[in-house]
C-alpha cells in the first residue's frame, strides 16, 4: 500500500519565509497558481497561508499587505502526518 511519501514525494512544495510580506506572498501564490502556501522559518514549518487567510485576516481587517508580515496572519493550528503514514 502506498504511503504519504509515495504520493507527495515527487511534488514540488512551494514555501515562503514567515518574514515575507503578505503582498509578496500573494504574488508568489499567483505565480505558482496555488491557493495556499507553506510558511517556513529556517527550514521549519511554521504555518500555512491561504486565500481564505488573505480575505479574513488581511482584507476584512483592513491591514496593509505591503507592510504586514505573513507570520501575523497565517494559519498556525495545523494537523500533520508522518511521511510514512498510509492514506
Amino acid at each position: 500500500m502506498a504511503n504519504v511519501r509515495d504520493i507527495v514525494g515527487n511534488r514540488v512544495l512551494f514555501f515562503v519565509e514567515e518574514s515575507d510580506t503578505v503582498s509578496a506572498v500573494a504574488r508568489r501564490m499567483a505565480d505558482y497558481h496555488v491557493g495556499a502556501i507553506l510558511v517556513m522559518d529556517h527550514g521549519e514549518l511554521r504555518g500555512v497561508f491561504s486565500e481564505r487567510d488573505l480575505m479574513l485576516r488581511v482584507v476584512l481587517q483592513r491591514l496593509d499587505p505591503e507592510t504586514t508580515p505573513v507570520r501575523a496572519v497565517m494559519s498556525t493550528h495545523l494537523t500533520t502526518v508522518d511521511d510514512s503514514a498510509s492514506p
